[in-house]
Formats: structure tokens, sequence, C-alpha cells
């Protein structure tokens, strides 16, 4: 039986607004928490007649080329652009306009540079753009899939790299990133990395992947249902039904698909709520809620456990979360988690598994440079990272407001300038207490955020 089609209307809302971007010329970040389906949107995207319909009579004239980057994350730069140019020549031979004409001499290109990658393949992808100008190009999009390894490790050099061949190229060569975390979150700020994230996180140019809307979700469902062996007998009541607990996220939608599969009960009492808490506890649903809890910053987690609690957000917090479509506001004005099934995940993702970490005791100032020692083990931080740590010493147990944090951080940037300070000062705060967390490695965990501050001190866990 035939797979049923996707059609090409699949994602509109937020296609929508990244080909604005790129048909003006300007490079864009689709940022989605784990399995949230931002693969499957780069590669619709690349679609022949998904071109067509968004990119009109400019469509012969524009070419997609879709490069996966987790693999070339800790490779070198050249084996990066040697990959570029050879999905390029690809992308070329399956085109349907008039730019198919270039891709033996890119093929050439590609095949020159691959025996000397270090030397030519950089080179020999600015000389293929160029071919492709002449030849009438006006988009060239490089859709660069699952990059948060890449914005995290790869050398400063890449990035400076890739912002000069957009720079040789305006108005004609644009980036989309497709990441978990907001670049912003990814490095710690250096001047080759800033040159990109200038060309990313423009006003408006960071785009957040919502939710499946009803009608993409359970066409999804159905999807998967046909493949099944036999195909399984799918209602529109059940995969509506599906799609409302799963809040139309991608991962949890097949991951609640096939625990209902594999246990009738489920599927038959799929409306009662007090089996809710069994299908969160399914181990397939608790890994997605759990991809979906790791690819968001502390205040948005913060957030989402005020509200699991009864509580009210951040404003930032359910600002941030509003935009990523995992809460809504009510008319009564009240917030609702997007997903009953990952509401009832989130105690469980908040509370800090065994066994039990240094306590904060433990974290000792040395009165050596910019040391602490943890359990014993002596640690060098940052300026910024050494006075964060030591205000919130400080508060214990109270904790310390992001206004205190922030002055301090900004006191320690004027001492230890080797690098650029740039960008919002909030943003900069998070990417330091996520780098001090990694470093003082079991006391990490003592971290995190409380009032409108972050507090050091053992969590409380839920009654």
């Amino acid at each position: 039986m035939p797979e049923l089609p996707i059609p090409v209307g699949f994602r509109a809302e937020t296609l929508q607004q990244v080909v604005r971007l790129l048909r003006s010329g300007e490079s864009c970040a689709v940022v989605g928490v784990g399995s949230s389906g931002k693969s499957n949107l780069a590669r619709h995207l690349a679609r022949a007649d998904v071109r067509q319909e968004y990119f009109g009579l400019e469509a012969e004239a524009t070419l997609v080329v879709y490069l996966n980057c987790k693999p070339l994350a800790r490779r070198a730069p050249h084996d990066f652009f040697l990959q570029a140019l050879d999905q390029l020549a690809r992308a070329l031979g399956s085109h349907e306009g008039a730019l198919r004409l270039e891709q033996p001499a890119v093929e050439a290109l590609w095949q020159a540079a691959e025996a000397q990658p270090e030397v030519l393949a950089l080179r020999n992808l600015d000389l293929a753009l160029g071919r492709l100008a002449q030849a009438g190009a006006l988009h060239l999009v490089f859709v660069l899939d699952d990059c948060d390894d890449l914005f995290a490790v790869a050398p400063p050099v890449l990035f400076a790299d890739l912002r000069a061949l957009r720079d040789n190229h305006k108005q004609r060569l644009v980036y989309l990133t497709l990441t978990r975390r907001e670049p912003a979150f990814l490095r710690a700020n250096t001047v080759e990395f800033e040159e990109l994230f200038e060309l990313l996180s423009a006003p408006g140019h960071t785009i957040p992947v919502a939710p499946y809307v009803e009608a993409d979700g359970t066409l999804m469902l159905r999807r998967l249902a046909q493949r099944q062996t036999p195909p399984r007998s799918l209602s529109d009541g059940e995969a509506l039904r599906l799609h409302q607990l799963a809040g139309g996220h991608a991962g949890l939608l097949r991951a609640l698909f096939f625990a209902t599969q594999y246990d009738p009960n489920l599927a038959a009492n799929v409306l009662s709520p007090q089996n809710w808490a069994q299908l969160a506890e399914y181990p397939d649903v608790e890994g997605e809620c759990g991809k979906i809890w790791d690819s968001l910053e502390p205040e948005e987690q913060a957030g989402l456990a005020a509200v699991s609690g009864g509580q009210t957000p951040s404003q930032d917090a359910a600002r941030r979360l509003e935009r990523r479509g995992l809460l809504r506001l009510h008319l009564n004005g009240h917030y609702e988690i997007f997903s009953p099934i990952f509401e009832r995940c989130v105690p469980r993702l908040t509370t800090v598994p065994a066994p039990k970490p240094a306590a904060s005791g433990e974290i000792e100032f040395v009165g050596v440079g910019r040391q602490v020692r943890v359990r014993g083990a002596l640690v060098t931080l940052l300026a910024p990272e050494y006075e964060i740590l030591r205000c919130l010493t400080t508060a214990q147990p109270e904790s310390c407001s992001r206004l205190k944090l922030i002055e301090a951080m900004r006191l320690a940037e004027n001492v230890e300038r080797s690098e650029k300070i740039a960008g919002d000062p909030l943003r900069r705060l998070h990417e330091y207490i996520r780098l001090l967390k990694a470093k003082i490695g079991p006391a990490g965990w003592l971290i995190h955020p409380a009032g409108d501050g972050y507090r050091l001190a053992e969590p409380e866990r839920p009654v």
C-alpha cells in the first residue's frame, strides 16, 4: 500500500516565517525541543513542489542543500566544507531547473577537493557558489540540521569561515540552522562565533518550532499506522485523542502510538485521566518527555515546574514557553502545560535521582587564583564563573537575584577581557552558570533557579 503523501502545506505556520527571511537574503535559526520534528521540516523544504510553493517564480533559481551536522561537529573544518560541496553537487543533480547544467563542474570541484581537502575544500566550495551565482542562482540555502554539537565544540575558525563565505555571496547564500537550544546558549562568547551568531540571532531571526497543528499531527499518526504489519486501524477520534494527549509533540505522538498499540487496555481507556499516569510511565513516553526537558534552559524548566505545582511562572519563562508552544494561557488567566502526559512527568523530571551528590559545603574556595576545591579536586574557573559562584555561596541558604549576579559577572568581565563581551547580559549569565555547573561536576546540581535568581542548595523535592 503506498504511503500517505505529506502535503505541500505541512508545517506551513513555521515555514512561512522561515522562507520570508530566506527570500530576503537573511539567515535564521529554527529552534525546537528534542524530537519536535525539525529534521522532517528541513527535508520538507528541500522538496521541489514545496520550493515551488514558497519561492514561486524564483523556485527554479533556488537551490536547497541539506547537511546533517551532527557527525561533523568534532571533525576538522575542511571535512565540513568537503561534505557541503558534495551535498551541493548532489542537490544540483536532482534540481529541475537550469542550474542543473552546473552539476558536472561542481562535481569536478568536489573531486579535486577530495584529493586535497585541507587546501581545496573551502576554496572549491567558494568557487562552486560563484559559478552558480553567475548561472543565475538567486537563493542558495544551506540547511544545517542538528547543529547543537557543532555550535558547542567545533573550532572557532569554522564559524569565521562560514561568515566569510556568506559575505562573499551576500543576498544569495543563506544559512538555516536547526537546533534544540538557541545558538546563544550553546557556546561561550568568542569573536569568531559572534560573527556568525549576528546572522542567526538578529531580532525575529530565531524561529521556534511549535508542536504539530492538529491536521499535521493526525496525518503523521495515520502514516505511522499505515506502516505497521498489518496496518493499524486508527479512527479519526483515536488520532485526535492521541494528538491531544501528546500536545502535538512529534516524539510523544510516536511514543503514545506504540504504547497504545502494544497495550490494548491503554488504547481502550486512553481518555481516562486515571490511565494518563500509567501512560507517562511507559519507558518510551518517559524518554521522550526527558528529551523535551533536557532541551530547555533552567528558567524554562523552573517555569514548567511552577505551573505543574499550581504556581505562576516568571514572565520571561512564560513568554519563552508560550513561543515554543509548551505553555498555553487560558481566558481565566491560568497557564496549562501543552500535554497532560508530559505534565505528569514533570515531578519526576524535577526530582534529582540517587546517588546523592556533594553537599554545598564541599565547595571550598582555596584563595589561589580562581580555583575551588570540589570533593578534594581542584577546579579552575573563568573570572565571571568564580564571582558568580562566590555570590551564590555568600547568599546561602537564600537565593541570589539575577541583578546581583549580572553585576558581579560584568565586573569580572571587565577584568578578564580575552573574549568579546557582547549580547544580552541575561543570556551570558545563563551561559556562565551552565559552564560553571559542568565544571564543578558533582556539585553542579546544587545550582538551580530560585525566585528571581539562583540558589546554591539542595533543591526542594516535590511532595
